[in-house]
Parts: C-alpha cells; structure tokens; sequence
C-alpha cells in the first residue's frame, strides 16, 4: 500500500509529524501490489548478514587472499555455513556476537 501524499511523501516527513503512528494508522493509501514474495525478504536478512561477515573479513585480512581463507575458516567454526539456521535475538545469536566481538569480527 503506498500512502505516500503531499502530505507526507517521505518518511522524514511521517517521523516529523505531532502522531506519526496515527497517520500511518488512518492513512489511506492506492495498492501498488497484490502479492508479497516473503520469501525474498527473508533471504534479504541472510543475504546482508553473510556479507556483512564477508566485508569485516576482507578488512581483517587486507587484501591478503590466505589470511582472508583463515579468518573464514575461524569464523565459520562458530558461525557455521548456514546462517539461515541463526535466529536473531536467540541465545546462540548473542554467544555469535560475543565471540565475533573477541575476534575483533563485529561491524555495526
């Protein structure tokens, strides 16, 4: 549903207001779709986490394609491969973050 308007076309504009929530609650909007893929915006967080640990290891390793394989292979043993299979907000989650904290790993 897009409920953008003169009124507000950005959502910098929506935060500015007195009651954000209750224009977004009374908005009235023109459908834009019919079907959201909720599949894609799953993939989307697991897609941005595996490259946010992708970065933070090319920036350890400085360019250095063997140094870059050991930080990978060090943090993939606490990690695992799959990072679909991490729940964000869960015990593990935060044992991942700590440990990735250790190792100097962690980007905001």
């Amino acid at each position: 549903m897009d409920i953008t308007s003169k009124t507000a076309p950005s959502v910098c504009d929506v935060w500015e207001m007195e009651n954000p929530a209750g224009y977004v609650a009374n908005a009235r909007g023109r459908p834009i779709a019919t079907l959201v893929d909720l599949q894609a915006v799953k993939a989307s967080g697991v897609t941005f986490v595996a490259s946010l640990l992708e970065r933070v290891i090319e920036e350890q390793a400085g360019g250095d394609p063997e140094k870059a394989r050991a930080i990978r292979a060090d943090i993939s043993d606490f990690v695992g491969h799959d990072l679909s299979q991490l729940k964000p907000g869960s015990a593990q989650a935060q044992a991942v973050k700590e440990k990735l904290i250790a190792r100097g790993a962690w980007s905001q």
